[in-house]
């Protein structure tokens, strides 16, 4: 249950976004998971390593705590403001990134930046501005049976931009019984220049600032119209970056997704297509998709399969992005305890095709282009994960 508090009693904390404001009250509201977690095998270009078990934090979803209020203004206009920190109760280290690169760490180990805005909000939509949730990143979460965690996740495998810096995004006011739009656009994707950036931002293992033409500024824009009244929702998202200092650079994204609840069935489906090229530094040229399903399974019981796969027509050439060409088969199953914790259990499949590279994690931020929370590579290509979830 979500707790409430007066602002003062946050103000100390939180106070550029609250003091000497007049907030009626603000809400603490957080997730802490703890799950095991067994991978192993090979499969295709992936080789075996044994097997590795480990007791991890956040592994069905986030374990995060996070604070968020709103005021009245006038004209029936709020100003908001959310501050999410993910946590790893599992470790004192900082959470990793590609390539060994430090993390997005806030504070001491354990804790690294989740999103963080401010904005208004009213009869004209809401604008925000800060460290936004990646769009492309949101979607691939929502219309996945399992979501953005677990061994079932496939995001991960899409080489993600979770989060993007110094954005500002506008979402519109629902109309016509249920289209909406949202709009973003990044002035510096990472929030580095040449001088800090590091080799999650080079995008090649062997790259190094002083050997980089990057100059870590990337912009990004995005639009997304959204249909989604009583069982349906659908999505489609198109993105496009360009990177400075690598001429003639660019990625374009474009992404479809839809559910529809059939109250004793949900069916869960995401398309996507990346291509483009950094100037030679890497290529990308790749389509995935997956299907999936949520259905209840009596008593406290719901039951998750899905299916995806990547054909990328890059596999094994020189600067690949890509995962190679794969397929994953995930199925699980949820008990939900109380209003606000649940026990799961997942297993899932990695089948590795033509110079296919796709290993077993259980967070779509493993393999992101960002180096977000607890962005390691996965391992092996089976895996397994049992673990109990507290929303609060």
């Amino acid at each position: 249950m979500q707790k409430k508090i007066i602002a003062l009693a946050i103000a100390g904390a939180f106070s550029s976004l609250v003091a000497g404001s007049a907030f009626a009250d603000a809400t603490i509201y957080g997730n802490a998971d703890m799950g095991v977690v067994s991978r192993s095998g090979s499969s295709g270009n992936v080789t075996a390593n044994g097997t590795a078990t480990t007791v991890d934090s956040g592994v069905s979803g986030d374990s995060y705590l996070g604070f968020k209020g709103s005021e009245d203004l006038e004209n029936g206009i709020k100003y908001i403001f959310d501050v999410k920190a993910i946590l790893d109760f599992s470790s004192q280290a900082n959470s990793p990134s590609p390539n060994g690169a430090p993390g997005n760490t806030l504070a001491g180990g354990g804790l690294t930046s989740g999103h963080a805005y401010i904005g208004l909000t009213g009869d004209f939509g809401t604008a925000v501005a800060g460290r936004l949730d990646g769009a492309r990143f949101t979607f691939a979460g929502k219309y996945n049976a399992f979501g953005l965690g677990s061994v079932g996740e496939f995001a991960d495998l899409q080489r993600q931009q979770t989060r993007a810096d110094n954005a500002v995004a506008y979402i519109s006011p629902t109309f016509a019984g249920g289209f909406s739009v949202l709009a973003a656009y990044t002035f510096n994707l990472t929030g580095l220049t040449k001088v800090n950036s590091n080799t999650a931002q080079c995008f090649t293992a062997g790259c190094t600032p002083a050997t980089s033409a990057m100059d870590g500024n990337a912009h990004l824009y995005a639009i997304a119209p959204q249909y989604n009244s009583g069982p349906i929702s659908v999505t489609y998202d198109y993105e496009n970056a360009s990177i400075n200092g690598l001429a003639n650079s660019g990625i374009a994204l474009n992404v479809l997704g839809g559910s529809y609840d059939f109250g004793v069935v949900k069916v869960l489906g995401y398309w996507e297509s990346v291509k483009g090229d950094t100037g030679a530094v890497w290529v990308w040229n790749a389509k995935s998709w997956t299907l999936g399903a949520t259905a209840p399974l009596g008593g406290n019981f719901l039951g998750k399969v899905s299916y995806g796969k990547i054909n990328d027509a890059n596999s094994g050439a020189v600067g690949d992005n890509a995962a190679g060409n794969l397929n994953k088969i995930s199925i699980g199953v949820d008990y939900t305890i109380s209003k606000d914790t649940k026990f799961y259990a997942d297993f899932a499949k990695i089948d590795n095709g033509t110079g296919g590279m796709g290993t077993m994690a259980y967070s779509g931020y493993a393999n992101s282009l960002d180096g977000g929370p607890a962005a390691a590579t996965g391992f092996g290509s089976t895996g397994f994960d049992l673990g109990l979830a507290h929303k609060f």
